[in-house]
C-alpha cells in the first residue's frame, strides 16, 4: 500500500508524529498544499474533533497514540499484526510506535507494476 505512493509527490506523515506534534506534522502539509497556516493552528490542533466518540481515549485524556491498541485483545492485536505483515508493511509491531525509518525506506523503494 505505502510502495503504491510516489515519494516525491505524497509526503510520508505518520499517524504517531500527527498525535505527538499535531502543528509540526501537518504545517508543513498544509504549506505544501499552500493553504495558509492558522495562528491557532496549536491550539486548534490540541482539540478532540466534534466527531470523536465521547468514551474516546482523546475526549477522556487517555493516551491518544495507545489508548486504542489497550482496547483490544491480545489474540486481535496479533490478528491485526498478522494482517500488517501479510501486506508487506514493515515497520509496525507490538510496541505502540512504528520504526519511522522502515516506514520511510518503504515508501522511498520504487513501487512493482502487477500488470
Amino acid at each position: 500500500m505505502l510502495g503504491e505512493t510516489d515519494p516525491m509527490r505524497t509526503s510520508l506523515v505518520a499517524y504517531e508524529s500527527v498525535v505527538d506534534d499535531p502543528a509540526g506534522a501537518l504545517g508543513p502539509v498544509m504549506e505544501h498544499l499552500r493553504l495558509p497556516r492558522p495562528a491557532d493552528l496549536v491550539v486548534r490542533s490540541a482539540q478532540p474533533s466534534a466527531t470523536t466518540h465521547k468514551a474516546s481515549v482523546v475526549r477522556q485524556s487517555g493516551d491518544r497514540l495507545t489508548g486504542w491498541v489497550d482496547r483490544l485483545d491480545p489474540i486481535d492485536r496479533a490478528r491485526v499484526l498478522a494482517v500488517v505483515r501479510d501486506a508487506g508493511i514493515t515497520g509496525y509491531g507490538a510496541d505502540p510506535r512504528p520504526d519511522l525509518d522502515a516506514l520511510a525506506e518503504l515508501h522511498a523503494r520504487p513501487s512493482i507494476s502487477l500488470g
